[in-house]
């Protein structure tokens, strides 16, 4: 296989996809146009603020990008990559996009609420508070997965430095001139991207040189100060202008590999059993985003219910957005095999996947005539665009999970207050950075990300009931059977990874997936005493 036949392929059935199952998807929640969103409802100017649609996507994207699929699609190619490949194409398709939409247009009925307060809500209270827990420390563990990533890859490649600072600052003038003085939005973008330009030359010539120790100390104290700044100010501006460079990059690397069509080295399927556990369940346990991840959860029913301004942008936001994501695991899988050899792949790149892929990227630009210094400044702000969205978005969530955990008892005054609140989730993700492998880290996040996919299943399943819908073969198909799956998937995934860590004395990943196997069984007993509920309410109404 060479790039060319496998990007043309790959990205044509994403394409497809996308147009194809538009209106079957959007049957699960069929959206209404003439409902007021809670971006405008509910508008106060810090986190909910109606956006343009392209800026409210640019965020949803960036923020649930990150580098977890350039991570999940490396490590998924343990089997090869073609078992990665056909998985990243037809999970997106089926299982991830429609869940994602499924859980934003429950946000959006529901005044934009989180996972843990609809859960709570329509499954049972004690749910919804497991739920908003593990959610809490779902966004300490993507600070800690993520920033660990970003701090190793701005310490390998110190050119890349200066540039990632400047686009904080570039963010805050592009709110400036888009909120305040009401510049229109391409003149705003055109003067922006144009300092920022300057600014990477500017990186070039002047590396910007610091130890990972001391990137993860500014990173935390930017996280602070983004995680209270209104958002129209600086996360949303700063997700749109670094989707620029980001579709730039990814755009340049698909026409480099087209270009160059290199030759795959790595083989396309080597065993059933790896260093990661079997086929099957371990490639879905490994591959989460850009396939499917309950996480997300944490953006669709968290930020981007707060910015819609119609929900028929629903199902664009969640369908571009997921296979964004996509495309970026796609690549990744076409460097890496286009790069490395196997034994090469085993021994260099899965210690290593974040700076791996930046410098991969950055080689690759060498087929279209860029020089590879320029290429390997491009590639690591592709990679550190991702990782930089995702850490402050996941630590402002986190603040707002937090707030409604502790909403109407004694400790609101205290952990309620959003400044409180930030110092919390960056302190529990510096310790997790500092104290744990990243290897540990990364299997707690991905069996997080499968158990988490349980609920949106339950909640669509549970809606159906209540409406007294029958369970028609459209449901069944885009619902029941993708739950059924995820479900089981997620169990054997468990015991599997259980097993291996308790084996080899890993003490973080086995109680994360102990505490996973708790929340399941709790919240599937309380799923079930819900559809009894509803059964014989039902029954009662049907007799009077």
């Amino acid at each position: 296989m060479n790039a060319l036949y496998f990007t043309l392929v790959t990205y044509t059935l994403l394409v497809v996809g996308t147009i194809g199952c538009k209106k079957w998807v959007e049957k699960i929640y069929p959206p209404d146009v003439n409902m007021v969103t809670p971006a405008i409802s509910m508008r106060d100017g810090l986190d909910f603020e109606p956006l343009d649609l392209n800026v409210a996507l640019g965020h949803y994207f960036m923020t649930i990008a990150g580098a977890a699929p350039i991570v999940a699609a490396i490590l998924g190619m343990m089997w090869g990559w073609l078992p990665a490949t056909i998985y990243l194409v037809f999970a997106v398709t089926f299982l991830g996009s429609p869940s994602e939409f499924t859980t934003l247009m429950f946000s959006l009925r529901n005044k934009a609420a989180s996972l843990g307060t609809v859960c709570r809500d329509k499954i049972g209270e004690a749910t919804g508070t497991y739920i908003s827990i593990i959610l809490f420390f779902v966004c300490t563990l993507t600070y800690a997965v993520m920033g660990s990533l970003l701090c190793a890859t701005l310490a390998k490649i110190p050119t890349a430095g200066i540039p990632t600072i400047s686009i904080i600052l570039v963010s805050v003038l592009f709110g400036f001139l888009r909120y305040k003085t009401k510049l229109g939005l391409t003149l705003s973008t055109v003067i922006a991207l144009a300092i920022w330009t300057a600014t990477i030359v500017l990186g070039i010539k002047y590396p910007l040189v610091l130890t990972e120790n001391q990137w993860s100390i500014g990173v935390a104290i930017y996280v602070l100060i983004a995680c209270f700044t209104p958002i129209q100010w600086l996360l949303a501006p700063r997700d749109y202008l670094n989707s620029f460079i980001l579709v730039v990059g990814l755009a340049l690397g698909s026409v480099a590999l087209l270009v160059g069509h290199p030759t795959f080295n790595i083989p396309a399927f080597t065993s059933f059993e790896t260093a990661r556990g079997y086929l099957y369940p371990g490639i879905i346990a490994t591959i989460g985003c850009g396939a499917i991840n309950g996480m997300h959860a944490i953006v669709s029913m968290g930020t981007t219910p707060k910015q819609l301004k119609n929900e028929k942008e629903a199902y664009w936001i969640t369908a571009i957005g997921t296979r964004g994501e996509t495309v970026i695991g796609l690549m990744s899988i076409a460097l890496i095999a286009s790069f490395y050899n196997y034994d090469g792949f085993l021994t260099s790149v899965v210690s290593n996947p974040g700076p791996t892929f930046s410098m991969a990227l950055g080689k690759t630009f060498s087929y279209i005539g860029i020089s590879e210094q320029t290429g390997l400044v491009i590639g690591a702000l592709t990679l550190t665009g991702f990782i930089i969205t995702t850490v402050d978005g996941y630590a402002r969530t986190g603040r707002l999970i937090l707030g409604e955990l502790v909403k109407k008892t004694p400790a609101e005054k205290f952990l309620g207050n959003p400044y409180i609140g930030s110092f919390m989730v960056v302190l529990i993700g510096l310790y997790l950075l500092y104290s744990s492998p990243f290897g540990e880290l990364w299997s707690g996040f991905s069996l997080i990300a499968i158990q988490l996919t349980i609920y949106a299943y339950s909640l669509a399943i549970l809606r159906r009931i209540e409406e007294k819908k029958a369970f028609d073969g459209h449901f069944i198909l885009w619902v029941v059977l993708p739950g059924i799956f995820m479900l089981v998937t997620t169990i054997v995934a468990m015991v599997m990874f259980l097993v291996k860590y308790l084996n080899e004395g890993a003490w973080i990943p086995s109680v994360i997936i102990v505490a996973l196997m708790v929340l399941t069984a709790l919240t599937l007993l309380q799923v079930n005493n819900k559809m009894k509920i509803l059964k014989n309410k039902e029954q009662v109404e049907a007799v009077m």
